[in-house]
């Protein structure tokens, strides 16, 4: 099966957007990553990390922000993962719905 040229960005792990900033290094380290993948989409938030220089002082907000032009812009697609058979995940794709594709 041949790529038919479809570039589809990045997968987002939208628990690390609203995950609380402890002391866990793996999870400041995972939400880093993802803030700077999507810096690599959004120059609003690129300006903002180099004007604070760090990704660890971006807030969930500017977060939230970035990923609704992202995904307006069709440059990339948040991906969840749940299960509605084991109502697992319902409710965070609901909300993600209205956060980053319905114009509130």
């Amino acid at each position: 099966m041949s790529n038919v040229g479809f570039n589809c960005g990045f997968i987002l792990c939208l628990a690390l957007v609203i995950v609380d900033m402890k002391e866990d290094k793996n999870v400041i380290s995972k939400r880093c990553a993802l803030i700077e993948q999507v810096a690599d989409f959004d120059s609003d938030l690129a300006n903002k990390i180099i004007e604070t220089e760090s990704l660890e002082l971006v807030s969930k907000d500017d977060l939230y922000k970035a990923l609704k032009r992202v995904t307006w812009s069709t440059q990339a697609v948040p991906v969840l993962v749940g299960s509605s058979y084991k109502n697992i995940g319902v409710q965070p794709l609901l909300d993600s719905i209205l956060r980053y594709y319905l114009v509130v």
